[in-house]
């Protein structure tokens, strides 16, 4: 029954690749994770000993994600970039994680874990590493410098 838990990844998984394919509005987005989550309920309350709320939990945090990072009336002033820190970081330190915690199953102990991890590192290699050598580059190719 171990592996039940991650045959409910792959329907996370499926969700985000149809929404970005399908180029679905935010209405249909929304109609599709409340669908699954809908679908999803009466099977976990009647096989709640192989199925764990750990999907809805994720479904429910890429859909805060989502409607947040496209909401026009929710203004988010961001003055750094920790996209690229996070997708360098993020794996090593979760399979770190998963070996200290000594292979726990549990995906919101995981994602706990190495969300904690993780931003905080993508945030300093932003501002040590990247952003330094973005403004060293901004400045190296000023019109001024580049050579004919």
């Amino acid at each position: 029954f171990f592996y039940v838990k991650y045959f409910n990844l792959v329907g996370i998984f499926y969700l985000g690749s149809f929404v970005y394919i399908s180029s679905a509005t935010k209405k249909q987005v929304l109609f599709i994770l409340i669908f699954s989550l809908l679908m999803y309920s009466p099977v976990y309350f009647i096989n709640e000993y192989t199925l764990k709320a750990d999907f809805l939990l994720l479904v429910i945090v890429s859909l805060t994600v989502y409607f947040i990072g496209f909401a026009k009336k929710i203004p988010l002033r961001v003055d750094n970039d920790i996209s690229y820190g996070l997708y360098i970081f993020a794996f090593p330190i979760q399979q770190a994680v998963f070996k200290l915690t000594h292979f726990n199953p549990s995906i919101s102990l995981q994602l706990a874990l190495t969300f904690a991890i993780t931003v905080p590192l993508a945030f300093l290699s932003w501002l040590f590493i990247e952003k330094p050598f973005i403004n060293l580059n901004r400045k190296f190719n000023t019109p001024n410098n580049i050579l004919m």
